[in-house]
C-alpha cells in the first residue's frame, strides 16, 4: 500500500487525542520556523550542511509519503516545517468534534480554538521557543480559576527541568506524561534541589550553552543532590539580570569541584593545571574551561518566562 501524507497526518491526530483523551483542553505548542533569528540557527547550519540541496516541498495530503532519507531532508527545511505545521492545523479541524476536549492551536503570537475556528490572543505568546511556550500557557491556567491537574506532553528535556521547578513555585498538580505512565514533577526531585535545578542544566548543557566533554548531567546532578554547599554556590544564579561578580565566582567555584572534583577556591587556571598533571593519558579536551571561557559561559539567560516566577 502507498502511505500518503493523509495517513502521517491522521497518526499525528490519532496520537495526539487518544493520548489525552480525557483531557478537557488541549493546547498545542508550536516552535516559530519562520523567525529570521534563532538560538537553534547554528544547529539548523550544522544539520543543512549534511545536504547540498534543501528544495521547498509543498507537500498534498493525497501525495505518496517520502522515505526516510527524503522524510529527514525535508525537516532540514524551516520553511517545509511551517508548511507541515499548516498540514497538521488543517487535518486537527477535520477531528474536531469527535472528543470532548476544547483544541487550542498556539503560534507563537496568534492562537486558534480549533472548535469554534476564532482566532484569540488567549494563548499567544511572544516567545522564540516551543518550551518557554509551554510553560507560558501553563502559568496562564494557573493564573485562572483552574485547580485541577494539568499534564505537560512533551520529550524535550528543556521541558522536564523547567517543569520540575515550576511545580514546586505555583499551586496545582502538574504532570508529565511519559509514554502511557504520568509522573508528579513535583515528586520528581525535593524542593531544595527543584530550586536550582534550572542553573545546573544551563550551566552542563543545554539549547543556549554547551556541557562539558565527559561529564554528564545525571552525574552533576546526583552532587548537587547530596552536597548543601553545591547548591549553595548557585542558589543566586538567575535573582538578577546582571551577572553580578559574586555570583559569578561561586558558578566558577560549582563548576571546578562538582563537575571537574577540583578544590573550591582554586582558580580556572590552577584547576587545568593540577587536572593535567593529574591525567596518565593526557587529553586538553578533559580540562577545565579557562575563566574566558567560563565567563562567556556563565552569562546564562533563564529560559522561564516571567509569569512562571513566584515574584
Amino acid at each position: 500500500m502507498d502511505y500518503r501524507w493523509n495517513d502521517y497526518l491522521d497518526k499525528i491526530c490519532t496520537i495526539i487525542l487518544s493520548r489525552h483523551a480525557d483531557a478537557n483542553l488541549i493546547i498545542l505548542v508550536n516552535d516559530k520556523y519562520d523567525l529570521p533569528f534563532s538560538i537553534k540557527d547554528d544547529e539548523h547550519d550544522q544539520r543543512a550542511a549534511k545536504f547540498p540541496h534543501l528544495p521547498n516541498v509543498f507537500p498534498k495530503p493525497a501525495d505518496t509519503f517520502p522515505v526516510a532519507a527524503e522524510f529527514n531532508k525535508f525537516m532540514v527545511n524551516s520553511a517545509n516545517k511551517v508548511r507541515l505545521q499548516k498540514l497538521v492545523k488543517e487535518q486537527l479541524k477535520t477531528y474536531v468534534g469527535q472528543g470532548q476536549s476544547n483544541i487550542i492551536y498556539c503560534e507563537g503570537d496568534t492562537s486558534t480554538n480549533l472548535n469554534t475556528g476564532e482566532v484569540s490572543r488567549e494563548y499567544a505568546f511572544k516567545h522564540a521557543e516551543a518550551d518557554t511556550m509551554l510553560l507560558s500557557a501553563y502559568a496562564k491556567i494557573r493564573a485562572g480559576d483552574y485547580n485541577g491537574t494539568v499534564v505537560l506532553d512533551s520529550e524535550d528535556t528543556d521541558v522536564y527541568v523547567q517543569a520540575i521547578y515550576v511545580a514546586h513555585q505555583l499551586n496545582g498538580t502538574l504532570l508529565m506524561k511519559r509514554k502511557k505512565t504520568f509522573i508528579n514533577c513535583r515528586s520528581m526531585l525535593p524542593e531544595e534541589v527543584a530550586s536550582v535545578v534550572i542553573p545546573v542544566h544551563l550551566i552542563t548543557g543545554s539549547d543556549h550553552t554547551s556541557g562539558f566533554y565527559g561529564h554528564g548531567k545525571k552525574s552533576v546532578l546526583q552532587k548537587v543532590i547530596d552536597d548543601a554547599e553545591a547548591r549553595e554556590l548557585i542558589v543566586q544564579v538567575g535573582q538578577t539580570l546582571e551577572l553580578e561578580e559574586e555570583v559569578s565566582e561561586d558558578m566558577t567555584s560549582f563548576v571546578l569541584s562538582c563537575v571537574y572534583g577540583e578544590r573550591e577556591d582554586m582558580t580556572c587556571g590552577q584547576a587545568r593545571a593540577s587536572k593535567w598533571h593529574n591525567q596518565k593519558k593526557k587529553s586538553t579536551i578533559r580540562l577545565p574551561p579557562d575563566k574566558d571561557t567560563l565567563t562567556q559561559k556563565s552569562q546564562l539567560p533563564c529560559p522561564l518566562p516571567d509569569e512562571c516566577h513566584p515574584n
